[in-house]
């Protein structure tokens, strides 16, 4: 029986595993039992989401960036260190590390021995060498500044001090400040209610912080923890750096040092690296801890403890337990991957995941896709999506678009993508646009002898589907191509992407009904505006454009009146319009950490 129920377990996470690679293909009813075996047991979404690492480790060694540090900071674990420290090499190590992740079926065997073999080679050649070398939204809360909320008055005014440079399964206290992962800050209070905080301070020193914990920011040199668990580490250039609690002041020599503070209770302080002088101002007393020592302050006076390393937080931990979200995140998007690839009313599907591989193509993965809808890639190339093992498709030159096909038209329509806006240079961010299908026709898309049913009508439209240059999006249906952006009735949404959200990952989503004539955007998963046109109708998606247009629609001497310059890392079209709660669950099930 035990065998029996191993061969089920095995035979499901084959078939996860390939739908994962190359989206295999799975009926309906394999998909559900699927999603229901990996929603209730928890032994076989372990083995899953360790394939995912497996894989994501692969994929960072094959990437044609240079990523062989951040797979060696993937890797980094205190046995990794033992390995060497006991005389053996970095490459044993990584051997054994990469050896315990457990091979699926004689399926998988030569990929993960050829994956392993390569990422082993790679990063042990890697590291010899570096040894060497319009409504308002029902929820205002959600909105971007720009866009509704209100902002604290004197925050701009304050210059930034610090940066928030990581973090790992961060939730800060309701009610207070809500820092981003990369974001400067000012002076003042952050209340971390669980997870793992990294501040860089613009001086020298790094504060990591373990939930819960209350940090207060004086200034570039100075930082008070109030209560929590924190770790200093002050470089040569941060000398002087003070990093104190209400009731000791440490005076350091470019060290690393630990504090707990327990509201009401004892005080402690410990010297991880180097040693440091401690005055514990409520007895006036002066305490000298050499490494690997330390003290505790209560209303009895000073005691000397015993040194705990392992009770504060490292930068090691927090990449662990980072990247144990991370993958965790995987899995839940995947699961959403799974319902949509199968769902007969998905058009369009790129995921980016088995694209990587690909230079010029990207598969669309609907059921039942349509003759030209596997996007070509012309001039784009490929960069890091929202986490670390994803692929996204970047745009940087007036040239970098997909071309792609979805015959037919459409009277109910929802788009989604996953956008990362790094600019706006004074034109439109054009994202997605329709063109003509009797003038331009795609390869595999006939336009003359089509069926009926397929060939677009004298009385389709066309869409333009952009950011302006104040961040808002604008999504433009019109029989004239020139008459796209100067409709009478202009659907566009409040402006969302302000400099705030400018190089970070937002869900983008548009739904249109061209029977009601309604047009609703959505903003990482919130209602941001409602529009009802004055006339709409059914779309041509005949031909498509996604990112810049190409130079045969301008004019000579004339410059390109829109572009994008950005990156794209998940694009949906759906022929129905979307509910706000199943938008909401896009964005839930994809969202980076950040």
């Amino acid at each position: 029986m035990h065998g029996e129920n191993r061969m089920i377990t095995d035979n499901d996470l084959q078939d996860l595993l390939k739908a994962w690679l190359d989206h295999g293909d799975l009926t309906e009813s394999r998909c559900a039992e699927l999603l229901a075996r990996l929603e209730g047991d928890n032994e076989l979404r372990r083995a899953f989401t360790d394939e995912i690492q497996m894989i994501g480790l692969t994929r960072t060694v094959q990437s044609a960036e240079p990523r062989w540090l951040l797979l060696e900071d993937t890797l980094e674990e205190a046995d990794l260190d033992a390995e060497t420290a006991s005389g053996r090499s970095f490459e044993t190590g990584l051997f054994r590390k990469l050896a315990v992740v457990t091979q699926p079926s004689a399926m998988f065997h030569w990929w993960r021995w050829f994956a392993t073999g390569l990422a082993v080679a790679a990063v042990a050649i890697a590291f010899q060498f570096g040894r060497g070398m319009g409504n308002k939204m029902a929820k205002n809360e959600a909105l971007p500044p720009s866009a509704g909320q209100p902002k604290v008055p004197d925050v701009r005014l304050k210059p930034p001090v610090a940066l928030l440079a990581k973090g790992a399964s961060l939730e800060w206290l309701p009610g207070s400040r809500v820092p981003r992962v990369g974001e400067q800050l000012t002076a003042g209070r952050l209340h971390l209610k669980a997870g793992l905080a990294q501040v860089d301070f613009f001086t020298g020193a790094q504060v990591i912080l373990r939930g819960p914990a209350e940090l207060e920011i004086k200034s570039p040199g100075e930082a008070i923890l109030h209560s929590g668990t924190a770790t200093c580490r002050v470089t040569e250039q941060g000398r002087g750096f003070r990093f104190s609690t209400p009731d000791v002041k440490v005076n350091d020599a470019g060290v690393v040092y630990g504090l707990t503070v327990e509201p009401g209770g004892p005080t402690e302080v410990h010297a991880l690296e180097g040693g440091i002088a401690a005055l514990f101002e409520k007895l006036n007393q002066r305490v000298e801890l050499t490494q690997c020592t330390a003290a505790r302050l209560t209303s009895n006076g000073v005691s000397k403890i015993d040194y705990l390393a392992d009770s504060f937080p490292s930068v090691t931990e927090l990449k662990r337990v980072a990247q144990a979200e991370v993958t965790e995140r995987s899995v839940d998007w995947w699961e959403h991957t799974l319902r949509w690839s199968h769902d007969p009313n998905t058009l369009l599907y790129y995921t980016f995941v088995s694209d990587v591989y690909s230079e010029q193509q990207l598969r669309n993965q609907a059921p039942n896709p349509a003759p030209g809808s596997h996007g070509m890639i012309i001039g784009c190339r490929w960069t890091e999506g929202r986490w670390p093992w994803k692929r996204a498709l970047e745009f940087r030159r007036p040239g970098d678009r997909v071309l792609l096909a979805l015959p037919g038209e459409h009277d109910k329509l929802t788009i989604t993508a996953w956008v990362r806006v790094d600019a706006f240079n004074g034109i439109p961010n054009t994202m997605i646009r329709s063109k003509t299908s009797h003038r331009l026709a795609m390869p595999g898309v006939e336009s003359e002898g089509t069926d009926s049913k397929q060939r677009p009508s004298l009385l389709s439209s066309r869409l333009q589907w952009q950011l302006e240059g104040n961040g808002s999006v604008h999504f433009g249906v019109s029989r004239d191509e020139r008459l796209a952006r100067h409709a009478a009735t202009r659907p566009d949404s409040p402006a969302i992407i302000d400099p705030d959200w400018m190089g970070r990952w937002n869900l983008l989503a548009t739904s249109y009904n061209a029977a009601s004539g309604q047009v609703v955007h959505f903003w990482n998963g919130q209602v941001v505006s409602k529009t009802v046109l004055e006339s709409s109708l059914p779309l041509d998606l005949s031909v498509l454009e996604i990112g810049n247009i190409g130079s045969s629609a301008i004019a000579p001497g004339q410059e390109p009146q829109s572009g994008f310059f950005g990156a794209v890392d998940e694009i949906m079209i759906v022929r129905r319009v979307l509910t706000a709660e199943e938008i909401a669950g896009l964005f839930a099930a994809g969202k980076p950490r950040s």
